[in-house]
Order: structure tokens, then C-alpha cells, then sequence
């Protein structure tokens, strides 16, 4: 069963295909020149690109709160500078903090700075670390390199003190320091919670360095901005493209419209695993969820789960998933090894799409032959240590060259978990997922998403697709838990993320306008 809108990204419509488009600084700039030749002129990609931050802001606060900006003398310093008197407008309180003297200012920097003023918005020499909420970072932009110093380094530190007191930091385009090309990131460099990428992607954003300073990212448009040139071996799915991927439920849907999806999980001392995954599946629109489970632990799992979830006990998972009818299965969470054998079966022979996690990853990594015979997609979640098993890691190889090399020998999608979780499938392009926070540094976190993967297949969304999608509404709903209800990153559970997904399912659907 395979309903995906775009299922292949090489027979995807070419205004989908360009708006992923991960480029250089060098190819960025150009595109803002094309723009600008033909009649889109500065200050109307200015007030776009401002548009877009305050639409990002706007998610994360119920109400208007105080933010501080932190502009630059060029154009990254216009951008926050009008996203800074767009919010002024709209209730919120707004300080600038002067980082060089009036006449230092670019031309556009200074007309933006008078028109900030003009709207209310104050400039202020320090600020109280305890007293923002939100710090905008337009520092540098990308044609800057190297560590910041002078004032440039001074402003830097007191981001990093209101950041430190509780302020979510939001960067323009780039996080001021980090190398939009090689995205190394000298000392000092500004950590963001969010990075709202200004008409494309940079490719900096998604080295392994750079996971620990952007954040989330969110691409913004500019009107005018021409098609970039593929590069070919990286990309990105958008907002848009990830909401056509699973439309709104018809009218006269019913239960088994919507996906039967089997969870094989838990052992002793594990049954919450398989609590959490079958969480998830529901959360994530599963019509029908089934849980199969040793019968040591059948009592607790019985008495824990969800009560939508059916669960059963087995002494046979294959046979047990085999006999059920089901459109998607999962296999793994918090399994143990006791059921090798047959959870080995069970990845060659379902016919339908399944996703192999903890556990049967490690049983899948003592016979890895079994993948080659599967029957059905397979979609593989590991962690780096159990992606260590299934395929060593060579000295020297970023992430991508890691997960690329896997795909070029084996079949399936490979979900490689990190901060920046990376989807690879042979023959594609890496997908780079742009969502989540510190928070999801907690136990029982994969055993959700495993969930929420299996109740997308179980949809009919194809496997690389339903990765994508799962992997980004796994982390804007601790994303929106975090930023927008007030929830600690060290308070946040993998049973928050679960709940919150219906959020995020929302979220998704609505388009980001300032």
C-alpha cells in the first residue's frame, strides 16, 4: 500500500524540488542579485526575510513578551532590526542593543535602525540577563568568516548570558560565527535555539559541527529568488511538502482507513518501551494498534498501555504479527534477545513495511544477510552505537558519508538518530531533519518515534517519506513543548512528546506567515 503524493523525489514537481535546495554562500548571494535584477529590490526581500523571523517567533510565545536584537552593521543586522519593529508592532516590547556606533552602519543598516526607533522600539546599552525572552542574532550574515571579536565578540557573550538565563535565541539566517560553507564553529560562536535560514538552506547548517549551534531550522522564502542549481547529494523537505505527505483524515474515514499497526516490544524490565511506541503510533494516527509482548510481561504492558491498544501476549512475534492482519509493523523497542530467531524471520518475511529498532537492530547486526531478503520496505532507526554494529564507521567520515555508504549497500531507508537526524535511502538524496531540541536527550524518546513511523506507513505513506515526515513531527512537538509551553529541556519526557504530536500534526498544516 502506497498512497505518498510524493513518493521519489526525482518525479516530484520542480517548484518542490528547488525549495529543499541546500546551497553556498556563494550560490545564495547570487540568487538575491538575480532577485534583485529583476525589480525585487532590497528593502522588499528585507521585510520578507523579517516576515518570516517574526512568523517563527510568533509560534513559540502565546503572547507578547520582550525581546532584545542584537544587529550587525550590514544586512543581517536590517533583517532583525525590521523583524524587531514588526514585533514592537504587534504588543511586544523590544530593545536593540547597539553593538557599533550609528555612523558604522551600512546605509540599509541605519534606515532600518531610524525606522525601528520610529515604531517604538528603544536601543539600550545593557540588558538584565533575567529580563528577555527572546534574543534575535543578526550579528553576521554570510559573508563573514572566523571568530568574533571586538564588539562583535562582547555581544556575542551577552547572548550567550541571556540564553543562559532562559531567552530563546533566535539567528538570522546563520548562527553569527558558525562558516555558512564548512559550518565549522570557531570559539565563541552563538549557540541558537532556532535558525531561520533566509531563502535557502546554507550547507554550513547541517555539519556534524553545527548541530550543537543551530537548533531548529526553518526555511523562509524571498519573492523573486530564482531556482537553485541541484546539488545533488543533500537536501531538505519543507513545511509545505511534508503537509501534502498526510492530509486531513476524509470526512467518512474510518478506523481501518487508517492503518493496522503491529508493535512487537518490551521484556522484562522494558515493558515501558513498548507503552511508549504504541504512544506514539496512536498519537500519530494509527487506526488500529496491537501490541504483541512476551507473556512475562503481558500484566504490565496490559495495565499500562494506552487503552486504545490492543495488546496480546506471544511466545512467537513472527508467527504472531504473521497471523494478524496488519499494514505495518514495528520491531524492537525494549525486546531483549530472547526472540532472535523470530524477530529475524519476522524482517524477512512480513510482506508489508516495517521498522526495525534497538533490539532487532542488534539481531539484525549479527545477520545482516536478512535485510537482502526481506519481502517488504524496512525502515532502520539506530542510534550511532547500534549503527557502529550494523555498519562500522570508517576514521575520518562525517555522518553523511557514513549513512551515504550504508545506503550504497543495503536496502531500505536508514534513519541515523543525532541532533540532526539524517534519512538516507540508496539512490537519493540525504534528507536532513530540521527539528528538535536538548530535551529529547532522554530515555524512551526512540521508542515514540518508532511508534509514530509505524502508524505512517501503516497510512500508506511511502518509507522514505514517512521517515522524514516522523522524524520532524517527533521533534516539533518537543520543539513547540519546549519553546512555546514553558516545558525545561531537562523536564521534558518522551510521554510529553507523545501527547504533544497532535499539536504538531497541527502546526504543520499551518502555513508560516509573519
Amino acid at each position: 500500500m502506497d498512497r505518498s503524493p510524493l513518493n521519489g523525489l526525482a518525479s516530484a514537481p520542480s517548484r518542490w524540488f528547488d525549495a529543499r535546495m541546500i546551497v553556498t554562500s556563494a550560490a545564495m548571494r547570487e540568487l538575491e542579485a538575480e532577485a534583485i535584477r529583476q525589480g525585487h529590490d532590497e528593502a522588499r526581500l528585507m521585510e520578507a526575510a523579517a516576515a518570516g523571523i517574526v512568523a517563527v517567533a510568533s509560534r513559540w510565545f502565546r503572547a507578547p513578551g520582550r525581546c532584545v536584537v542584537f544587529a550587525g552593521k550590514g544586512n543581517n543586522g536590517g533583517d532583525v532590526l525590521v523583524a524587531g519593529r514588526m514585533l514592537e508592532e504587534r504588543g511586544w516590547q523590544v530593545d536593540a542593543v547597539p553593538v557599533y556606533a550609528a555612523d558604522e552602519l551600512s546605509p540599509v543598516a541605519r534606515e532600518r535602525q531610524h525606522e525601528f526607533l520610529a515604531a517604538g522600539g528603544r536601543l539600550r546599552e545593557a540588558i538584565a540577563p533575567a529580563t528577555a525572552d527572546l534574543v534575535l542574532d543578526g550579528l553576521l550574515g554570510t559573508g563573514a568568516r572566523g571568530a568574533l571579536r571586538g564588539p562583535l565578540g562582547a555581544a556575542a557573550e551577552a547572548i550567550a548570558t541571556l540564553r543562559a538565563a532562559g531567552a530563546r535565541v533566535l539567528s538570522a539566517d546563520l548562527p553569527s560565527g558558525l562558516d555558512p560553507d564548512s559550518g565549522e564553529a570557531p570559539e565563541g560562536t552563538v549557540v541558537a535555539d532556532c535558525t531561520v535560514a533566509i531563502g535557502r538552506a546554507k550547507m554550513g547548517l547541517f555539519s556534524d559541527e553545527a548541530g550543537a549551534f543551530t537548533g531548529s531550522i526553518e526555511v523562509i522564502a524571498l519573492p523573486g529568488v530564482p531556482p537553485a542549481a541541484p546539488t545533488g547529494s543533500e537536501t531538505l523537505f519543507t513545511r509545505a511538502e511534508l503537509a501534502r505527505l498526510i492530509p486531513r483524515p476524509a470526512l467518512d474515514a474510518h478506523k481501518g482507513d487508517c492503518g493496522r499497526v503491529g508493535i512487537v516490544a518490551g521484556s522484562v524490565g522494558f515493558a515501558g518501551a513498548a507503552v511508549l511506541a504504541a504512544s506514539g503510533a496512536l498519537r500519530a494516527g494509527a487506526g488500529l494498534v496491537t501490541v504483541f509482548v512476551p507473556p512475562d510481561v503481558y500484566p504490565v504492558v496490559a495495565s499500562a498501555a494506552p487503552p486504545e491498544a490492543m495488546v496480546r501476549p506471544c511466545t512467537d512475534p513472527a508467527g504472531a504479527a504473521s497471523a494478524a492482519s496488519l499494514d505495518a509493523i514495528a520491531v524492537g523497542p525494549g525486546l531483549g534477545f530472547a526472540h532472535r530467531e523470530s524477530v529475524l524471520r519476522l524482517i524477512a518475511e512480513f510482506p508489508g513495511p516495517a521498522v526495525i529498532d534497538a533490539d532487532a537492530l542488534t539481531a539484525l547486526a549479527s545477520a545482516p544477510e536478512t535485510l537482502h531478503r526481506a519481502v517488504g520496505a524496512r525502515v532502520l532507526t539506530p542510534h550511532p552505537g547500534e549503527m557502529a554494529r550494523l555498519f562500522p564507521c570508517r576514521e575520518g567520515w562525517s555522518r553523511l558519508e557514513w549513512g551515504t555508504a550504508w545506503a550504497a549497500d543495503n536496502p531500505g531507508v536508514l534513519l541515523l538518530k543525532r541532533p540532526r537526524t539524517l534519512i538516507v535511502a540508496r539512490g537519493m538524496p540525504a534528507v536532513h531533519n530540521t527539528t528538535g531540541n536538548p530535551g529529547m536527550a532522554a530515555g524512551g524518546m526512540g521508542d515514540v518515534l518508532t511508534g509514530i513511523l509505524a502508524a505512517l506507513l501503516g497510512r500508506g505513506i511511502a518509507p522514505r517519506e514517512a521517515a522524514v515526515l516522523g522524524a520532524w513531527l517527533h521533534g516539533r512537538s518537543a520543539d513547540l513543548l519546549v519553546h512555546r509551553d514553558g516545558v525545561s529541556e531537562e523536564g521534558l519526557t518522551a510521554s510529553d512528546v507523545a501527547r504533544g504530536l497532535g499539536e504538531a500534526l497541527r502546526d504543520l498544516r499551518r502555513p508560516l506567515k509573519g
